[in-house]
């Protein structure tokens, strides 16, 4: 082997001699013009000094005749926004797929105009309110025709702290509405202690994975020398006896001798069985364990082609599989229990980690509360597989790329997305129909979207639930190709995500993750905001325990709105038919920010947003 490894490495280094490297990509760029005018009714004049930013840069502004001309940018997704002092904003995201000159094209204007309302929009679907250093406004000219609105109020800020804002709504000049939003943590679900030591021990377990990879970067050769030098030749098939250290509570040396079961020896799957599990559980395995073994074997193919593989080069053990030991793992008096987990230290020798399996290991527990059967044990086993093995995925993928304490914190902002990948992963090998995870993860959401942040993990029980429901958008709108480009993106944390999704900011992601919730909440809206409409999961008819359905929570009429980080609320206001002109007012910290969905009156046609299309002009 290690000869193979010294070819590999003369071969590379004569490529790199001989001038063969990266190749070289053409950079394209493109520009931009046209005319920013008044969009008044009757006006149509053009704006001098209007601005014109693209990802959020300004770029130009517009002459005396209100046209513009920007400077050369890079092709491919970018956020465009047009502004002009006492005019509403107007920001789109547009795709340059080659280079060139380009302007805009929309229904009922010249090519190339781009209109503005003097703080006056005509009803349309949806509606981003900009608010602009803790202020926006705007008055909607209703004429009779706005029957309801759904007011989504959402707080971008990244990290917990104290922010206020005010959200008011008139109709025809009278305050109707007025709430104050404040990012105080909700009174969360109450959590039983178990489950509190539950999430306890994972968080304990990422702590040491992460203390394990600073202790690397420490070294003159992080991540170092080579499984193939360091290991050599492993043997053909894993023994049918095997040595394995689990963790109990704060002890990762708990020694456990095991027996392999799996009766087909997989390639990809080898399964050992605690040689001190009681007979009872012995005797019942009896009479699944083949049915245990095809479903890992199925769910490592399902997952390995959305997820992609472990990588080669990480591969310490030399074996093509994944180890499963069955033990007991911690459980707790009021019912909660570790149902499995993934270590990452087992991906380091021993040299490094005295007690690392030095494997690519999942361990998955044996316990079953008193009350659950065998076959609730063996379904709960296999979605825990396929949790685990993400984990495994993920950071066999994303611990190579650090290579600096600084990526090492960012990486540590990745929680919430690993778990998401993880419970979307339970969802993918189940035909992305898994009913443990409604009761789980969607009706506690549900029933309290803004209970927990989604983008800070707290290590609670609650964090789950925002991580799921936005990894499963994710999923579901950009396909499941999307989760290698996540998996080996150079970026970290939420930096990886917006690149992946191509969107220019998080905002536009996360406000439109909001509304794809109560779209899909709402089937008799779904046709007329397709465009928004990105779930593929029916949220629906979700039902409780007691097949009683569960509704989306929308906010009652009361003063005080709780809206913590990377969270939003949904707020539901009707009695429009008679008004003329709505304004809508934010003031306060520009964390919060608002979308407006708008519901025509009985008989009256959809309301249609305002739609450019990008054309060459040269």
């Amino acid at each position: 082997m290690k000869k193979r490894t010294l070819w590999i490495g003369l071969i590379i280094l004569s490529l790199v001699l001989s001038g063969c490297g990266k190749p070289k990509f053409e950079v394209k760029y493109a520009t931009l013009s046209g005319q920013i005018i008044d969009a008044t009714e009757g006006a149509r004049a053009p704006i001098v000094g209007a601005t014109v930013k693209i990802d959020g840069q300004v770029m130009s502004m517009t002459d005396g005749s209100g046209w513009f001309q920007t400077g050369r940018f890079k092709i491919g997704v970018r956020e465009l926004e047009f502004s002009a002092e006492g005019y509403s904003s107007v920001s789109l995201r547009v795709n340059f797929t080659e280079a060139g000159d380009f302007w805009l094209l929309t229904d009922e204007y010249e090519p190339g105009q781009i209109p503005l309302g003097r703080g006056l929009i005509g009803p349309r679907k949806v509606y981003d309110l900009p608010v602009v250093f803790g202020t926006g406004e705007v008055t909607i000219d209703a004429q009779y025709k706005i029957d309801r609105l759904l007011l989504i109020p959402y707080n971008t800020s990244m990290t917990p702290g104290t922010s206020f804002a005010e959200l008011t709504v008139e109709q025809d000049g009278i305050q109707t509405q007025k709430y104050l939003l404040n990012s105080m943590p909700l009174t969360k679900s109450m959590a039983t202690g178990g489950e509190d030591e539950t999430e306890a021990f994972y968080e304990r377990l990422r702590e040491k994975e992460r203390e394990v990879i600073q202790a690397q970067l420490g070294q003159v050769d992080p991540f170092g020398v080579s499984r193939d030098i360091r290991f050599g030749t492993q043997a053909s098939d894993p023994p049918s006896q095997e040595v394995f250290y689990k963790v109990i509570g704060n002890d990762y040396e708990v020694k456990v001798n095991a027996t392999r079961i799996d009766k087909d020896k997989s390639d990809f799957t080898y399964i050992y069985l605690d040689d001190e599990v009681d007979e009872e559980f012995e005797n019942m395995l009896q009479y699944y364990i083949e049915d245990l073994e095809q479903t890992f074997n199925g769910y490592y193919e399902k997952l390995e082609r959305a997820f992609g593989p472990p990588p080669a080069y990480t591969d310490i053990d030399g074996y093509p599989g994944i180890f499963y030991l069955l033990t007991e793992l911690d459980h707790y008096s009021d019912g909660p229990y570790v149902a499995g987990y993934f270590y990452g230290g087992n991906q380091f020798p021993k040299e490094d980690i005295p007690y690392s399996n030095e494997k690519e290991v999942l361990f998955l527990t044996t316990y079953r509360n008193p009350e659950a059967t065998f076959k609730d044990w063996l379904e709960n086993t296999k979605s825990t597989m396929a949790h685990e093995l993400q984990h495994l995925i993920n950071f066999t993928n994303r611990y190579m790329k650090i290579d600096s304490y600084d990526q090492l914190d960012q990486y540590a902002t990745e929680t919430w997305i690993n778990e998401g990948l993880s419970m979307v992963a339970e969802d993918l090998v189940m035909d992305w129909n898994n009913p443990l995870l409604d009761g789980e993860r969607v009706i506690p959401y549900l029933m309290n979207p803004a209970a927990d942040s989604l983008c800070t993990w707290g290590g609670e029980w609650a964090d789950y639930a925002p991580a799921y429901m936005f990894m499963r958008y994710f999923v579901d709108r950009f396909g499941t190709d999307k989760i290698k480009e996540l998996l080996h993106s150079d970026q970290f944390g939420l930096d990886s995500v917006v690149s992946v999704s191509g969107e220019s900011s998080f905002a536009p992601l996360f406000r439109g993750w909001l509304t794809a919730v109560y779209i899909r909440c709402h089937p008799e809206v779904k046709a007329d905001f397709a465009d928004y409409d990105h779930y593929k999961k029916d949220l629906s008819n979700i039902v409780d325990e007691n097949k009683e359905k569960v509704s989306l929570a929308v906010e009652p009429f009361s003063n005080d709105i709780s809206i913590p980080d990377t969270t939003g609320q949904f707020i539901e206001l009707d009695g429009f038919s008679s008004t003329k002109k709505i304004r809508i007012v934010i003031n306060g910290s520009s964390y919060f920010k608002l979308r407006a969905l708008m519901f025509p009156v009985a008989g009256e046609p959809s309301f249609k947003s305002l739609q450019f299309q990008l054309q060459r002009v040269r």
